[in-house]
């Protein structure tokens, strides 16, 4: 199993720009990639494009989009907003079998012509049947993804999981509230201990408990991809030749 890739650290966009936005899901939305379920949606399926501005020249690993309802898009850069150069054409969405969505994970070394730009226009192509009558993508994401040095022990366990506030009774019961589809909760392990790799694990540690990581498992399915949070802090073991780190990730909403 290649590494996995992981990243602490996200572009930002300084703008975005959309041909048309319905009222409750505007472009904005977007950029809230811990917050999928907001939703942008055009006003219909004719050409709808999306023009995000990072405001200087800026270089990418890739784009991550979730939740969307088409089945490919293309990728063009400019310079000033108005020439632009195709990056990539037709890049295809995939269902993640595991929590029937759909999304991708698209590197940047599989691109067409790398990313070396001020814009970056995404252009959605082919809605699902049968068509809502818009487009609609829950964020879009871009890491700076790193590959990790040593990987994580196999198997990752994860458990598809409804987002779910439960209120107890005194008495005994509780009252529950859904408040969203199902999400992906990770439990990963530690791999043998190799003295060398504490130092990219502690880093991984740093990003405070809720603060969001991409998370690719890097096994061929470009469907699993997500933005995840350390759910608690993570305990570390050592004991000759092994080596315990219990990571708890949850999938944002």
């Amino acid at each position: 199993m290649p590494n996995a890739l992981i990243a602490t650290t996200f572009k930002q966009p300084t703008g975005i720009t959309v041909s048309s936005e319905r009222s409750g899901h505007p472009g904005f939305n977007l950029t809230s990639f811990t917050k999928w379920r907001r939703t942008w949606r055009s006003l219909d399926v004719s050409a709808q494009t999306i023009i995000f501005d990072f405001g200087v020249t800026t270089t990418l690993a890739g784009i991550f989009v979730n939740g969307c309802n088409f089945a490919t898009y293309t990728l063009e850069g400019s310079a000033n907003g108005s020439t632009w150069t195709t990056i990539a054409a037709a890049l295809a969405t995939q269902v993640d079998d595991r929590l029937t969505r759909k999304k991708v994970w698209s590197p940047s070394n599989a691109w067409g012509s790398a990313f070396n730009h001020r814009y970056l226009r995404v252009t959605p192509a082919t809605v699902d049947a049968p068509s809502p009558g818009y487009f609609e993508i829950g964020a879009m994401a871009f890491p700076d993804a790193v590959v990790l040095t040593q990987n994580w022990a196999a198997p990752l366990r994860w458990t598809p999981t409804q987002a779910v506030t439960r209120s107890p009774f005194p008495g005994g019961g509780a009252e529950s509230n859904v408040e969203g589809p199902r999400r992906l909760v990770y439990d990963l392990a530690g791999p043998p201990w190799k003295k060398a790799m504490m130092a990219q694990l502690l880093g991984l540690a740093q990003p405070a408990v809720g603060q969001p990581l991409f998370l690719y498992e890097n096994r061929g399915d470009l469907s699993k991809a997500y933005i995840v949070e350390r759910t608690e802090d993570v305990p570390f073991g050592e004991s000759f030749a092994t080596f315990e780190a219990a990571w708890r990730l949850e999938e944002c909403m």
